[in-house]
């Protein structure tokens, strides 16, 4: 018999239409890196500091908020240090990765698509000391299908990837990095240090 044990959580929001519609079509005017590639990433990675964005960054920072005092950091908050666009077309994917230099990362969905993030951490029944199972790692995987206007907040050590996309309609997302900031620490944890 087995028993489901320390489930986790990720954090999930929805914009609704108002910041969706212009953030899209915003997004679609910017400028793309790699046009000659299916998988796109926009030449700007500091969407979160470009006043086209604003009100976008305004919900996602006041997001952040909500999951910084959930998860009851000691620290003055969380800052988006790196946000990018990403447009994937017909029959691409996006490799298997996680996010360095970050704690908590995000991807806001801009279009409904059948095409999911999966989500992979590994097994804890397998580890690298002794495998006995003579593969190499074990994950437990999860997809999450975004719809238009959803933001999902996870830890940036989860590893996740895109499968091969397989509409016709290109999947966009915006995708962010953050970190602690101000001073992190305190008599609770035994540590201080401040970060601007």
């Amino acid at each position: 018999m087995k028993k489901k044990f320390l489930p986790q959580s990720i954090y999930y929001f929805n914009s609704g239409v108002d910041i969706l519609s212009s953030t899209l079509q915003n997004l679609k005017e910017d400028e793309w890196l790699n046009e000659s590639n299916i998988t796109q990433q926009t030449k700007d990675i500091f969407l979160h500091k470009n006043i086209k964005y604003s009100k976008l960054y305004t919900w996602i920072n006041k997001c952040l908020r909500e999951v910084h005092q959930d998860l009851e950091y000691e620290s003055d908050g969380l800052k988006i240090t790196i946000s990018w666009g990403n447009r994937i077309s017909l029959g691409a994917n996006f490799h298997q990765h996680s996010h360095s230099n970050s704690i908590i990362s995000g991807v806001y969905y801009l279009n409904d698509t059948s095409t999911p993030t999966d989500f992979a951490i590994e097994d804890m029944w397998y580890n690298n000391i002794v495998d006995l199972s003579g593969n190499s790692r074990r994950m437990v995987c999860e997809s999450f299908c975004g719809k238009s206007g959803d933001l999902i907040i996870f830890p940036s050590s989860i590893t996740h990837r895109v499968d091969t996309h397989q509409s016709i309609e290109s999947r966009y997302t915006i995708s962010f990095n953050s970190f602690p900031y101000g001073k992190i620490g305190g008599r609770k944890s035994m540590m201080n240090l401040t970060v601007n």
